[in-house]
């Protein structure tokens, strides 16, 4: 999350677009930069070795287990940028969507609307795979792809989950007084809720094969090509400044 924000506080002049895939290692908790952390049962996630932080964008609780997370950075200075924001919400999604279908997973955008604000009343919001949000990624009517973007001063960042696996489910036992049958209740709700890659395909799907097939679509749909490139000294920089900012509790 750290290096998120740093690219896009660090972006250059030339109007790239950035389009990141990673893990994490150890696994880890994000919460949406407005949701409270007191949600989180600290205790449990120290035993489990499982890391806290605050994302820089919206939305709510993510568990980054069995899963790829995508990131796309945009800058001001980007032709993409003159789209507009719900537009390159879109787009972004339909390249996602183009390359989950590259693993015979018939993966297709969310069409209606939901009201947001009353469905954040619910305690069950409390974790972003709750309800799908308009152009969000679904499969045969379940959330595949939880996405959230912000716009800053320096542009737009927007990342997401994309689910592999079924780790997500395990989210309601770190979370604060919720008694079993409250965790059950909830791990049945996301159940209905949800599909994962894996899931679907009934095999285990690998973090390399999911990166290369959503590296794929996004060239695809977006017409693009992709370089490599390394972060540079400054990005590197603003990185250790920011890692105390997003991390909650980390080992």
């Amino acid at each position: 999350m750290a290096t998120d924000r740093a690219i896009l506080d660090c972006i250059n002049k030339t109007g790239k677009v950035v389009f990141r895939v990673y893990q994490w290692h150890p696994y880890c908790i994000s919460l949406g930069f407005r949701q409270a952390a007191d949600v989180i049962n600290y205790k449990k996630c120290s035993e489990d070795n499982i890391d806290i932080v605050q994302r820089p964008t919206g939305g709510r609780a993510v568990f980054h287990a069995q899963e790829v997370t995508y990131s796309v950075i945009i800058p001001h200075t980007s032709t993409f940028f003159s789209s507009g924001i719900q537009k390159i919400y879109k787009i972004i999604s339909q390249g996602l969507a183009r390359g989950i279908q590259k693993l015979g997973v018939p993966a297709e955008l969310q069409r209606h609307k939901i009201d947001l604000r009353s469905h954040y009343r619910k305690s069950i919001s409390v974790n972003c795979f709750s309800a799908a949000a308009s152009s969000e990624v679904m499969v045969e009517g379940r959330k595949m792809i939880g996405s959230a973007q912000r716009h800053l001063d320096k542009g737009i960042l927007q990342h997401g989950s994309i689910l592999t696996g079924e780790k997500h489910l395990d989210l309601p036992y770190y979370l604060i007084n919720l008694d079993e049958d409250k965790i059950n209740a909830m791990i049945r709700y996301l159940k209905n809720k949800t599909v994962t890659i894996g899931g679907y395909l009934k095999r285990d799907v690998t973090y390399e094969e999911v990166a290369e097939a959503v590296k794929q679509g996004m060239k695809e749909e977006l017409q693009i090509e992709l370089e490599d490139d390394d972060l540079t000294s400054e990005e590197s920089s603003k990185v250790s400044e920011l890692k105390n900012e997003f991390s909650i509790l980390s080992y």
